[in-house]
């Protein structure tokens, strides 16, 4: 069904001294190392307001009003038995467990959805987008211990839900469920929380209840399968870094089960594998917050499903928080980033994950099937830190890594008050200071270890993050990606980070780059997107995006389909979903033959 009058999105395309073309060449840095702040350079959020002070005040009330719908929390919180001692709760609840990053509990299946702006494209494939979440069942924990500390659930802890929205024959329909993993099932039947907040706790909160988690549920983390989706082999899985995959029903959600690859996987499985699409072999490390190394696996699994090689990561001092990594079409690359747990230098009141800015930042190269000698590790920077890599290519003996980069960062902002935080928010994350993101690129020697050149892909100067690109050219050498961008003016105001619209880079024949945005309407926020190619595609950018949005002023879900090659133009199509889809993380399209 189309509209009258369809809402069109507000979309641009940048252009570099003219108005024509939307070019523009990257600057290149001559040392990374030296630059603590981008000075005149410094990346914007956005660059004009779309926003009037009526609309500012619905958003800040969209976040510090009742919950919202759907979200049941009021209706479960119930005293843990299992505090065995006194607790106060902690007043502030940081903004990222309110409004639409607040979960949800109804759990449906509904059929023959309505399209609201344009038409399901006629060649858009059969499949259905699977996006994942954290999406806390039972209401987050915020408690001060007395003479001991505070301990706070964070977001990331939040029990896995999945958000799936099935194509076919140019019809939409939408499905969502719980991920079911053995503590949540016991969480639900008992109504209060037996996993203790871990990751956002001082040090002895900490230590306290990852003993406390061990003894109920032989897992210091809580087993929430709630960052990623996979798709290999006929099996769909849903992943968290912090333990090993959960299998998925791709069709009605249900959860399996863990699966060890018939008990040969014996480490953790990140949550951003890569699959070559060339061998059709996965890719895939675990990292260990541990004492003791080894504190990284490397392993891969065959096309049809095997385990097939693992080796143990030589050359790590202390475990390091590795949440991404990169291949090409014959290296594994690792990242050594700066922020871990270093148990032999724990300071008394500093909480254990830290972010060291004199640590390197450091790139692993591998071959793909060698062992722990085989590593080469190069600093490509001091300080800085790597969630989310772009993606990695050969160059006979040099390897190219393109991956989002920020100057500092922190798991834990300060919470202790709503002033606090939001001073953070301002001064750190929207000044693209800590954890908000560019794209960086470096260019290393894998024969000497050098490190050849860096440079920031600047064509924006916009904070991003949650990078894509087209998955056939994992491992390859690409020449366009996608990001979502964030909104300075609402992220702001509410507190948690929102994001506008989704930035293209392309880069041309002789090495400048094009950019251009699709960005939504004020009070509408996007998630991460996925590429979906078009049938018999012969261009990179032929295909869809695909990505959840929310109407923070109306309370509205959609999915939106995107044509790459119409960017800047009006969505393909926008469908409503039947209730609200919360903010997540990661997720992917999983094409017919595979969800049948």
């Amino acid at each position: 069904m189309s509209l009258q009058n369809p809402r069109p999105c507000v979309s641009r395309a940048r252009v570099a001294g003219c108005t024509s073309q939307p070019t523009k060449t990257v600057r290149r840095l001559q040392t990374l190392s030296s630059i603590s702040e981008y000075g005149e350079a410094a990346p914007t959020a956005t660059s004009r307001s779309k926003y009037d002070q009526a609309t500012l005040r619905q958003l800040k009330s969209s976040f510090s009003g009742p919950l919202p719908a759907g979200c049941k929390w009021e209706q479960l919180e119930r005293e843990s038995p299992l505090n065995l001692l006194p607790v106060e709760k902690v007043d502030f609840i940081l903004p990222t467990f309110r409004g639409n990053y607040a979960a949800t509990h109804s759990e449906i299946h509904s059929s023959n959805l309505e399209v609201v702006h344009g038409e399901i494209p006629a060649d858009f494939p059969n499949g259905t987008y699977v996006r994942n979440g954290p999406n806390a069942y039972l209401p987050p924990i915020g408690e001060k211990l007395p003479f001991i500390g505070e301990a706070r659930h964070h977001w990331f802890e939040g029990d896995g839900m999945l958000h799936a929205t099935t194509i076919k024959d140019g019809q939409a329909s939408f499905r969502n469920r719980f991920i079911r993993g053995e503590v949540v099932q016991q969480e639900m039947k008992l109504g209060f929380h037996i996993f203790r907040p871990v990751m956002d706790s001082d040090p002895l909160p900490m230590l306290l209840n990852a003993g406390l988690n061990m003894l109920l549920s032989g897992s210091v983390g809580k087993s929430s399968a709630n960052t990623n989706v996979l798709q290999h082999a006929d099996r769909v899985y849903a992943l968290v870094e912090s333990s090993k995959p959960t299998e998925i029903d791709p069709c009605s959600l249900d959860t399996k089960g863990t699966y060890d690859f018939e008990g040969d996987l014996d480490f953790n499985f990140t949550a951003h594998p890569k699959k070559d699409v060339e061998s059709g072999e996965l890719v895939f490390f675990g990292s260990e917050l541990r004492q003791e190394a080894p504190f990284c696996y490397v392993g891969v699994v065959s096309p049809e499903g095997k385990l097939v090689h693992k080796a143990a990561v030589t050359g790590l001092a202390s475990p390091s928080l590795m949440h991404d990594f990169s291949i090409t079409s014959t290296r594994t690359l690792l990242l050594d980033v700066p922020l871990g747990i270093d148990f032999n230098d724990v300071q008394p009141g500093e909480k254990l994950l830290q972010y060291n800015p004199e640590k390197a930042l450091r790139m692993g190269i591998m071959p793909r099937f060698g062992s722990g000698k085989d590593i080469k590790w190069v600093d490509i920077g001091k300080g800085g830190m790597v969630f989310h890599t772009v993606n990695a290519y050969d160059e006979g003996d040099y390897v190219v890594l393109q991956a989002m980069w920020a100057p500092d960062t922190t798991i834990s902002p300060p919470c202790d008050s709503e002033s606090a935080y939001l001073k953070w928010i301002r001064e750190e994350f929207l000044t693209g200071h800590s954890n908000a993101c560019v794209i960086k690129e470096w260019k290393v020697n894998c024969v000497t270890g050098e490190l050849v050149s860096e440079r920031i892909l600047d064509t924006e100067q916009k904070l991003l993050e949650f990078p894509k690109i087209n998955p056939s050219f994992c491992g390859k050498h690409h020449t366009v990606s996608y990001s979502n961008f964030v909104d300075a003016e609402a992220t702001q105001a509410v507190g948690a980070p929102l994001y506008a619209g989704i930035q293209k880079i392309k880069e041309t024949a002789d090495g400048s780059l094009q950019s251009s945005l699709h960005e939504m309407e004020a009070g509408v926020f996007c998630g991460e997107v996925d590429f979906i190619a078009r049938p018999n595609a012969t261009a990179e950018d032929d295909g869809w995006l695909v990505c959840y949005t929310h109407n923070e002023i109306t309370g509205d879900s959609e999915l939106r389909i995107v044509d790459c090659q119409d960017f800047t133009g009006p969505a393909a199509a926008i469908v409503k979903l039947p209730q609200r889809v919360p903010y997540g993380l990661h997720g992917a399209f999983i094409p017919e033959q595979s969800a049948a």
